[in-house]
């Protein structure tokens, strides 16, 4: 959910989130897209209807990347964060549900936009490349009076092309095999705690005090450059009160979201076999996105030589005859 109100309490400066989109089949007032404002920190601003458009997340997504110094490390330049069992009988207050986690290449990217963005639900989020060439992410439950904070990263090296991209990026939502458990700096820890604290007490001042922040689950990321990122939250529990009266410039009470989804990848990816499931393909000429197996095309012998026959074929000499001067003029005579 997100309040069309502008306030900026200052307690979230250091806040900064991955540029976001969120799909919801059937909702006129989506997708909107998210991202962090350069101009006033701790701001979360969203783009205009029009600006959210297929082109424009293509090269939003894709721009950096092709200017980064690790240009190609992963391949990969977006997550999809959706749910893997919608269910619209089961409310957002008491549902429990799996949220598919997706990672999509340039190709994969146009795919989804192309064929796949009308009935999906959930998240588009920018891809954040990792400090070190191993995907980490980390796991927060935040509570009143104790932040714990665990940490998985990816055997697997980024920039390792014999695998698939799954077996590279996964972190919770992988095998066992595929991940380890590693220790999270103190300066991390405290980083993270001190942001959920923020977010606690961003929320009473933007309600007036009418909601307080109890939990809260959510999943962080170290970036390259060191900096602490927050993706998303998957539980929040708050308390509110009644709205006291003239209170009509603060914003409503924030309601408890108790959906604390398990995170799994999609069913056609088996990463323990397989690997990947199979890819779409983008065809060179009309930049169509379609799947494999209708770009697939028979291809004879002689379709073969008569390609080989008409490349190393001379051609033709100009109507104003052989080996002349250009434009046909006569050679002048001795």
């Amino acid at each position: 959910a997100h309040h069309k109100q502008r306030g900026n309490t200052g307690l979230l400066r250091e806040l900064v989130i991955p540029d976001t989109i969120h799909f919801r089949s059937g909702d006129p007032n989506l997708p909107c897209w998210y991202f962090c404002s350069k101009a006033d920190p701790g701001t979360i601003k969203r783009k205009n209807a029009c600006n959210v458009t297929p082109h424009n997340i293509v090269d939003a997504f894709t721009r950096k990347r092709k200017r980064s110094v690790n240009k190609g490390l992963s391949g990969i330049v977006a997550v999809l964060i959706g749910d893997a069992r919608p269910n619209p009988g089961i409310t957002e207050e008491d549902e429990v549900g799996e949220a598919r986690v997706e990672y999509l290449d340039e190709v994969g990217l146009r795919y989804f936009l192309d064929r796949r963005v009308a009935d999906y639900n959930g998240l588009l989020q920018q891809w954040v490349d990792p400090k070190g060439n191993h995907n980490s992410m980390m796991h927060a439950v935040w509570a009143q009076s104790v932040c714990q904070v665990t940490c998985k990263t990816n055997t697997r090296a980024l920039s390792d092309r014999r695998v698939c991209m799954y077996e590279r990026a996964v972190t919770f939502e992988g095998a066992e095999s595929l991940t380890n458990r590693d220790p999270v700096s103190a300066q991390t820890q405290q980083v993270i705690e001190l942001q959920c604290g923020n977010f606690a007490k961003h929320i009473a001042r933007m309600t007036g005090g009418r909601s307080r922040l109890n939990t809260m689950s959510s999943y962080w990321k170290v970036r390259s450059d060191g900096r602490v990122l927050f993706l998303w939250c998957s539980a929040l529990s708050a308390t509110s009160s009644k709205p006291a009266g003239g209170a009509k410039d603060q914003a409503p009470p924030l309601p408890s979201r108790p959906f604390s989804p398990v995170l799994s990848v999609p069913i056609e990816v088996d990463t323990q076999r397989e690997g990947e499931r199979a890819r779409p393909y983008v065809c060179p000429v009309s930049n169509q996105v379609c799947a494999e197996a209708d770009s697939r095309c028979y291809i004879t012998y002689k379709m073969i030589v008569a390609e080989h026959d008409a490349a190393s074929r001379p051609r033709e000499r100009s109507p104003g005859g052989g080996g002349g001067s250009p434009g046909g003029a006569k050679r002048p005579s001795s």
